[in-house]
Protein backbone atom coordinates (compact mmCIF):
# COMPACT_ATOMS: atom_id res chain seq x y z
CA UNK A 1 0.00 0.00 0.00
CA UNK A 2 2.77 2.42 0.93
CA UNK A 3 4.61 1.49 -2.24
CA UNK A 4 1.55 2.22 -4.38
CA UNK A 5 1.09 5.67 -2.80
CA UNK A 6 4.78 6.41 -3.27
CA UNK A 7 4.57 5.54 -7.01
CA UNK A 8 1.47 7.72 -7.39
CA UNK A 9 3.23 10.71 -5.82
CA UNK A 10 6.30 10.25 -7.98
CA UNK A 11 4.13 10.17 -11.18
CA UNK A 12 1.94 13.13 -10.11
CA UNK A 13 3.80 15.77 -12.24
CA UNK A 14 3.35 13.64 -15.36
CA UNK A 15 -0.36 13.22 -14.63
CA UNK A 16 -0.79 16.97 -14.16
CA UNK A 17 1.01 17.76 -17.43
CA UNK A 18 -1.07 15.17 -19.25
CA UNK A 19 -4.29 16.63 -17.84
CA UNK A 20 -3.34 20.21 -18.78
CA UNK A 21 -2.44 19.17 -22.34
CA UNK A 22 -5.77 17.37 -22.65
CA UNK A 23 -7.68 20.53 -21.76
CA UNK A 24 -5.52 22.61 -24.05
CA UNK A 25 -6.07 20.40 -27.06
CA UNK A 26 -9.77 20.33 -26.30
CA UNK A 27 -9.92 24.10 -26.88
CA UNK A 28 -7.89 24.05 -30.13
CA UNK A 29 -9.97 24.49 -33.31
CA UNK A 30 -8.37 23.01 -36.36
CA UNK A 31 -9.40 24.02 -39.85
CA UNK A 32 -11.36 21.34 -41.64
CA UNK A 33 -10.20 21.00 -45.25
CA UNK A 34 -12.80 21.22 -48.00
CA UNK A 35 -14.03 18.05 -49.65
CA UNK A 36 -11.73 17.30 -52.60
CA UNK A 37 -13.25 17.86 -56.02
CA UNK A 38 -12.32 17.39 -59.65
CA UNK A 39 -10.03 19.82 -61.43
CA UNK A 40 -11.86 21.24 -64.45
CA UNK A 41 -10.56 22.90 -67.59
CA UNK A 42 -12.77 25.83 -68.55
CA UNK A 43 -13.20 28.37 -71.30
CA UNK A 44 -14.73 31.50 -69.84
CA UNK A 45 -15.22 35.24 -70.18
CA UNK A 46 -14.01 37.40 -67.30
CA UNK A 47 -16.85 39.60 -66.12
CA UNK A 48 -15.24 41.36 -63.14
CA UNK A 49 -11.89 41.32 -61.31
CA UNK A 50 -11.53 42.90 -57.87
CA UNK A 51 -8.68 42.78 -55.37
CA UNK A 52 -10.08 42.12 -51.89
CA UNK A 53 -8.85 41.27 -48.41
CA UNK A 54 -9.96 38.36 -46.26
CA UNK A 55 -11.56 38.79 -42.85
CA UNK A 56 -10.31 35.68 -41.06
CA UNK A 57 -7.59 37.08 -38.79
CA UNK A 58 -7.35 35.11 -35.52
CA UNK A 59 -9.55 32.22 -36.68
CA UNK A 60 -8.48 28.58 -36.58
CA UNK A 61 -5.33 27.02 -35.18
CA UNK A 62 -2.71 28.16 -35.68
CA UNK A 63 -4.43 31.58 -35.84
CA UNK A 64 -4.93 32.86 -39.36
CA UNK A 65 -3.82 36.19 -40.75
CA UNK A 66 -5.65 38.28 -43.35
CA UNK A 67 -4.29 38.40 -46.88
CA UNK A 68 -5.23 39.74 -50.29
CA UNK A 69 -6.59 37.78 -53.22
CA UNK A 70 -8.56 38.50 -56.40
CA UNK A 71 -12.30 37.87 -56.54
CA UNK A 72 -13.12 36.95 -60.14
CA UNK A 73 -16.59 36.54 -61.66
CA UNK A 74 -16.63 34.35 -64.77
CA UNK A 75 -19.11 33.43 -67.46
CA UNK A 76 -18.13 29.81 -68.22
CA UNK A 77 -18.82 28.65 -71.78
CA UNK A 78 -17.32 25.14 -71.64
CA UNK A 79 -15.94 22.82 -68.98
CA UNK A 80 -14.21 19.42 -69.06
CA UNK A 81 -12.55 17.15 -66.52
CA UNK A 82 -8.80 17.66 -66.20
CA UNK A 83 -8.30 15.44 -63.15
CA UNK A 84 -11.02 13.36 -61.54
CA UNK A 85 -10.89 13.46 -57.76
CA UNK A 86 -13.61 12.93 -55.17
CA UNK A 87 -17.17 13.70 -56.11
CA UNK A 88 -18.64 16.41 -58.27
CA UNK A 89 -18.96 17.15 -61.96
CA UNK A 90 -17.50 19.79 -64.23
CA UNK A 91 -20.67 19.96 -66.29
CA UNK A 92 -22.58 22.01 -63.71
CA UNK A 93 -20.22 24.96 -64.21
CA UNK A 94 -21.36 25.70 -67.77
CA UNK A 95 -23.46 28.82 -68.39
CA UNK A 96 -23.01 30.03 -64.83
CA UNK A 97 -21.82 33.40 -63.61
CA UNK A 98 -19.28 31.71 -61.36
CA UNK A 99 -17.57 33.48 -58.46
CA UNK A 100 -13.97 32.30 -58.14
CA UNK A 101 -10.75 33.18 -56.34
CA UNK A 102 -7.27 33.89 -57.64
CA UNK A 103 -4.14 34.02 -55.48
CA UNK A 104 -1.79 36.94 -56.02
CA UNK A 105 0.95 34.71 -57.43
CA UNK A 106 -1.43 33.24 -60.01
CA UNK A 107 -2.63 36.73 -60.93
CA UNK A 108 0.95 37.94 -61.42
CA UNK A 109 1.48 35.11 -63.92
CA UNK A 110 -1.48 36.25 -66.02
CA UNK A 111 -2.99 39.63 -65.03
CA UNK A 112 -6.52 39.24 -66.27
CA UNK A 113 -9.02 42.00 -66.91
CA UNK A 114 -12.74 42.23 -67.40
CA UNK A 115 -14.08 41.07 -70.79
CA UNK A 116 -11.10 38.85 -71.60
CA UNK A 117 -11.63 35.30 -72.79
CA UNK A 118 -9.48 32.85 -70.86
CA UNK A 119 -8.65 29.17 -70.62
CA UNK A 120 -7.87 27.99 -67.07
CA UNK A 121 -8.09 25.27 -64.45
CA UNK A 122 -10.66 25.58 -61.68
CA UNK A 123 -11.38 23.45 -58.63
CA UNK A 124 -13.22 23.71 -55.34
CA UNK A 125 -10.84 23.82 -52.37
CA UNK A 126 -9.71 25.61 -49.21
CA UNK A 127 -10.94 25.03 -45.68
CA UNK A 128 -13.77 26.11 -43.43
CA UNK A 129 -12.30 29.63 -43.13
CA UNK A 130 -11.39 30.30 -46.74
CA UNK A 131 -12.85 28.21 -49.51
CA UNK A 132 -14.39 28.37 -52.93
CA UNK A 133 -13.50 27.82 -56.58
CA UNK A 134 -9.81 28.56 -57.18
CA UNK A 135 -8.33 29.45 -60.58
CA UNK A 136 -4.89 28.45 -61.82
CA UNK A 137 -2.82 28.03 -65.02
CA UNK A 138 -4.63 30.90 -66.76
CA UNK A 139 -4.12 31.54 -70.46
CA UNK A 140 -5.54 34.74 -71.95
CA UNK A 141 -6.98 34.13 -75.41
CA UNK A 142 -8.74 37.26 -76.67
CA UNK A 143 -10.36 40.46 -75.53
CA UNK A 144 -14.02 40.79 -76.24
CA UNK A 145 -15.86 44.06 -76.30
CA UNK A 146 -18.11 45.02 -73.47
CA UNK A 147 -21.67 44.47 -74.68
CA UNK A 148 -23.03 47.84 -75.63
CA UNK A 149 -26.60 48.78 -74.80
CA UNK A 150 -28.82 49.57 -77.76
CA UNK A 151 -28.55 53.16 -78.90
CA UNK A 152 -30.91 55.50 -77.19
CA UNK A 153 -33.27 56.97 -79.72
CA UNK A 154 -34.40 60.38 -78.56
CA UNK A 155 -38.13 60.84 -78.55
CA UNK A 156 -39.59 62.74 -81.46
CA UNK A 157 -40.71 66.06 -80.10
CA UNK A 158 -43.06 67.94 -82.40
CA UNK A 159 -41.90 71.46 -83.14
CA UNK A 160 -43.41 74.11 -80.99
CA UNK A 161 -45.47 76.43 -83.12
CA UNK A 162 -44.94 79.92 -81.85
CA UNK A 163 -47.69 82.23 -82.99
CA UNK A 164 -46.33 85.33 -84.69
CA UNK A 165 -46.07 88.31 -82.46
CA UNK A 166 -48.60 90.81 -83.58
CA UNK A 167 -47.27 94.28 -83.51
CA UNK A 168 -49.47 96.74 -81.76
CA UNK A 169 -51.18 98.94 -84.33
CA UNK A 170 -51.69 102.55 -83.44
CA UNK A 171 -54.99 103.90 -84.68
CA UNK A 172 -55.76 107.56 -85.26
CA UNK A 173 -58.05 109.33 -82.85
CA UNK A 174 -61.48 110.58 -83.89
CA UNK A 175 -60.33 114.18 -83.52
CA UNK A 176 -57.43 113.50 -85.90
CA UNK A 177 -59.77 112.00 -88.49
CA UNK A 178 -62.26 114.87 -88.14
CA UNK A 179 -59.57 117.50 -88.59
CA UNK A 180 -58.18 115.66 -91.61
CA UNK A 181 -61.62 115.51 -93.30
CA UNK A 182 -62.22 119.20 -92.79
CA UNK A 183 -58.69 120.04 -93.96
CA UNK A 184 -59.13 117.97 -97.14
CA UNK A 185 -62.55 119.65 -97.65
CA UNK A 186 -64.29 116.31 -97.62
CA UNK A 187 -66.71 117.75 -95.06
CA UNK A 188 -67.46 121.28 -93.93
CA UNK A 189 -67.89 119.91 -90.46
CA UNK A 190 -68.12 116.47 -88.84
CA UNK A 191 -71.45 116.01 -87.10
CA UNK A 192 -70.83 112.44 -85.90
CA UNK A 193 -67.93 109.97 -85.94
CA UNK A 194 -67.79 106.38 -84.60
CA UNK A 195 -65.10 103.68 -84.43
CA UNK A 196 -66.06 100.14 -85.49
CA UNK A 197 -66.01 97.27 -82.98
CA UNK A 198 -62.82 95.83 -84.51
CA UNK A 199 -61.20 99.29 -84.29
CA UNK A 200 -60.25 99.20 -87.96
CA UNK A 201 -62.59 101.80 -89.43
CA UNK A 202 -64.27 105.12 -88.62
CA UNK A 203 -67.71 106.13 -89.87
CA UNK A 204 -67.99 109.91 -90.17
CA UNK A 205 -71.18 111.85 -91.07
CA UNK A 206 -71.26 115.47 -92.04
CA UNK A 207 -72.09 118.02 -94.73
CA UNK A 208 -70.21 119.85 -97.41
CA UNK A 209 -71.21 122.83 -99.54
CA UNK A 210 -72.21 122.33 -103.14
CA UNK A 211 -74.33 123.98 -105.88
CA UNK A 212 -77.49 122.35 -107.06
CA UNK A 213 -77.82 122.54 -110.84
CA UNK A 214 -74.51 124.29 -110.78
CA UNK A 215 -75.77 127.59 -109.32
CA UNK A 216 -78.08 127.03 -106.29
CA UNK A 217 -76.04 126.75 -103.00
CA UNK A 218 -76.97 123.67 -100.92
CA UNK A 219 -75.50 121.49 -98.15
CA UNK A 220 -75.11 117.83 -99.09
CA UNK A 221 -75.09 115.08 -96.42
CA UNK A 222 -72.13 112.71 -96.79
CA UNK A 223 -71.20 109.47 -94.97
CA UNK A 224 -67.55 108.42 -95.14
CA UNK A 225 -65.74 105.16 -94.18
CA UNK A 226 -62.16 105.96 -93.15
CA UNK A 227 -59.28 103.57 -92.35
CA UNK A 228 -58.55 104.08 -88.66
CA UNK A 229 -54.84 103.35 -89.07
CA UNK A 230 -53.73 105.33 -92.09
CA UNK A 231 -56.69 107.73 -92.51
CA UNK A 232 -57.49 106.71 -96.10
CA UNK A 233 -61.09 107.18 -97.25
CA UNK A 234 -62.39 103.73 -98.18
CA UNK A 235 -66.07 104.45 -99.00
CA UNK A 236 -68.26 107.51 -99.72
CA UNK A 237 -72.08 107.57 -99.47
CA UNK A 238 -74.15 110.59 -100.64
CA UNK A 239 -77.82 111.37 -101.26
CA UNK A 240 -79.29 109.93 -104.46
CA UNK A 241 -79.53 113.34 -106.08
CA UNK A 242 -75.93 114.16 -105.37
CA UNK A 243 -75.13 113.75 -109.08
CA UNK A 244 -77.03 117.00 -109.67
CA UNK A 245 -74.71 119.06 -107.53
CA UNK A 246 -71.14 120.20 -107.88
Amino acid sequence: MKLHIKNLISNLPILIITLVMSFSFAEVSYAVPAVPSSICMIDATVLTVQKVKTNIAGLGYPPREDFYYYAVKLKIQSSSVYQQEGFGSCDNLINLDQDSKLHLMEYDKAPIKAWQKINAKIRFGGDEWFNGYFLSDIKINTIVGHPQPPPVVPPVIPPVVVPPVQQKVTIKSSSEISAMLVEQKQLKAVDDIELSSDEQQYTAIGYHDAKFLFFIPVSVKVELKINAVNGNIEQVKKSWWAFLVR
